[in-house]
């Protein structure tokens, strides 16, 4: 190989060429050119694959580089502005994924499925030395095994992500494992939460009419709510950001944007009622600005519903689309600065959130639970975009198939004579 000398380029049976090796590296790094395509040069004994010509298509990047490259682009919400490593390419390109598209969204499920699988895993770590070290002299043997279990549950998303991205170009396979991994994650610790508190503690000479049990519940009530907090809120922010997302890749379906205008104010109620909750306790300006911010952010997806709604044509629609998101993120991040700020300023009964000292303070910096809340909902909140993006995807080609079947059937006319009719009814109040 010369790369100096000109090359001749076939793809598809189609043999064009010869081009300068600069022209077709630009090709390659732009997608242009795919690692499959063959390539041959004058004085070659024989044809050769583009992905084996050396210097052709951008050097594999290091492992630092590939890991914060996954990061970002699983945090990014316009797919189309994904890119797909040449291998990547490949490898899709193997098992027949030749929509550029599909390409983008596989390659996007990858990278989102690693950060879960990170995030999970360092959850879980932090759940086993918490285990390890908290003090079980007052529980039962049933409150010690639960420990044990919970610490265990914490597992399983990690492992069902990184099983669901060792396969990602398999999507069937993936995706059950998305689908197996996060009914366990997500329905093991509401099943747990059930067991009474008083049962996981050594209270057998304690009576039910005992002050010191009623404390206890009430305790136990305060827990569940923190713990299962993660969970339950990770769920909504995690329905808007999947649906956003295949909106933007596939922009001439409604049915995303449908789910994503439709589940906003349920967004909005869950959370204010959350919060609601902790203003109780802590009542604080910045900690009321930063929650109507935060949860009323989604209000910019029902004000543009007509714009999710329909399909959207390249162009203006798209511009828009974009404007409505930079609201959100901007009204989103003040919000999260805001609650940020209280942490770190407000007081809970006379005493500081966040603090160094431990009879002025209720949480240390170099607390576990710092790190293990906001890492817990990061997991939990891109494992349950993963697994709504697969589902509205299944919807949107079950949509599409029965759409086009029946169309052609006799019973189409008749739908339509009717929703015209109704239609009309609306038109004339």
């Amino acid at each position: 190989m010369t790369p100096d000398r000109p090359w001749f380029l076939s793809r598809g049976g189609q043999t064009v060429g010869p081009y300068p090796f600069d022209q077709l590296r630009q090709w390659a790094a732009a997608r242009q050119i795919a690692p499959e395509d063959v390539m041959w040069q004058d004085g070659m004994p024989a044809w050769v694959a583009a992905g084996t010509v050396p210097g052709l298509f951008p050097a594999t990047a290091s492992p630092g580089a590939a890991a914060l490259a996954h990061f970002k682009r699983a945090g990014e919400w316009n797919l189309r502005a994904v890119v797909v490593r040449p291998e990547e390419e490949q490898a899709l390109f193997a098992v027949g994924v030749d929509d550029p598209a599909a390409r983008t969204y596989h390659a996007w499920r990858r990278s989102v499925l690693l950060v879960v699988a990170t995030a999970a895993a360092i959850v879980a770590a932090v759940g086993i030395v918490t285990a390890a070290t908290a003090d079980t002299q007052a529980y039962s043997d049933l409150g010690k095994a639960l420990e044990i279990v919970n610490a265990l549950v914490l597992f399983v998303t990690p492992i069902a992500a990184w099983r669901a991205a060792a396969t990602w170009t398999r999507h069937r396979r993936s995706r059950r494992a998305v689908i197996v991994g996060w009914s366990i994650a997500f329905l093991a610790p509401l099943v747990l939460s059930m067991i009474p508190i008083h049962w996981r503690l050594n209270l057998e000479n304690a009576s039910p009419a005992d002050p010191q049990v009623a404390v206890v519940r009430l305790l136990g009530a305060v827990d569940r709510f923190v713990t299962l907090g993660p969970v339950v809120l990770a769920l909504f922010p995690g329905v808007l950001r999947a649906c956003l997302r295949v909106k933007v890749l596939l922009p001439q379906s409604i049915l995303p944007g449908w789910f994503l205008v439709a589940a906003s104010p349920v967004y909005m109620v869950l959370f204010f009622l959350f919060f609601v909750t902790v203003n109780q306790v802590a009542s604080n300006e910045l900690l009321v600005i930063g929650v109507l911010a935060v949860t009323g952010a989604p209000v910019a997806y029902l004000v543009s519903g007509g714009l999710f709604t329909r399909p959207l044509a390249p162009g203006a629609d798209y511009a828009r689309l974009v404007r409505v998101q930079w609201i959100v993120r901007v009204v989103f991040s003040i919000g999260v600065g805001m609650l940020l700020l209280w942490l770190v300023t407000g007081e809970v009964f006379g005493k500081h959130i966040i603090g160094v000292s431990a009879d002025a303070s209720l949480v240390r910096p170099w607390n576990l639970s710092l790190v293990e809340f906001p890492v817990h909902y990061l997991a939990n909140s891109l494992f349950t975009m993963t697994i709504v993006a697969d589902l509205i995807m299944l919807m949107n080609l079950s949509l599409w198939q029965h759409t086009k079947a029946f169309m052609q059937s006799p019973e189409a006319k008749e739908y339509d004579r009717a929703m015209s009719e109704i239609e009309e009814a609306g038109a004339r109040e």
